[in-house]
């Protein structure tokens, strides 16, 4: 296989982000969501908010044990784990890199607050994937989520269990890229360190 001389780094926040777009059908919040794709694609960092804030805050609480039923989980567990890891797709060199919230005894843990939960609230995020793709000791990714009625939902996805592999999930990226001439964007903007 031929690799490329460039490598294009790959991120979760990338890849949801241009995922996103599936999921909104209507007109107004479709074009703000591709704007903030088109954001990301350009590395363009997206205006702090309130969720952002939120996030932050409540990650802190999280540490500080205020959330017990999620600390007594993650504690013990490493903090901000980061990893990155190369990978070929379609004659392209990728460094996939992401950071993890908590990994403890082989579960890779991502803590959430959300105005609402619904079942399955994250089948279609790439973050299990792509993390159980750099934590290779990992067989299992779960997603600690609190919504505001401080209610505690756990959203489990087992290695054995995905349905898509990264390298689809690399493929099909670059296949919306190049159909919308994004490609070059992303070229200029994504290249690996």
């Amino acid at each position: 296989m031929t690799k490329s001389k460039t490598s294009l780094l790959l991120t979760q926040t990338l890849i949801n982000s241009w995922l996103y777009l599936y999921q909104v059908n209507d007109g107004e919040y479709y074009d703000k969501a591709y704007q903030d794709f088109l954001k990301t694609l350009k590395r363009i960092p997206l205006e702090d908010n309130e969720i952002f804030a939120r996030g932050r805050e409540f990650e802190k609480q999280v540490i500080n044990g205020e959330y017990k039923e999620i600390y007594d989980i993650i504690k013990g567990g490493s903090y901000q784990v980061s990893k990155k890891k190369e990978l070929v797709v379609d004659n392209l060199d990728f460094t996939v890199y992401g950071i993890a919230d908590f990994v403890k005894n082989g579960v890779i843990y991502d803590t959430k607050r959300v105005n609402q939960y619904e079942l399955q609230k994250y089948q279609y995020s790439s973050q299990h994937l792509i993390y159980l793709y750099l934590f290779d000791d990992c067989y299992e990714f779960t997603y600690l989520i609190v919504d505001n009625t401080d209610t505690f939902y756990e959203e489990t996805y087992k290695r054995n269990d995905l349905t898509m592999t990264i390298d689809t999930l690399i493929h099909n990226f670059i296949s919306f890229l190049k159909e919308n001439n994004l490609f070059n964007i992303y070229l200029e903007n994504w290249k690996g360190k």
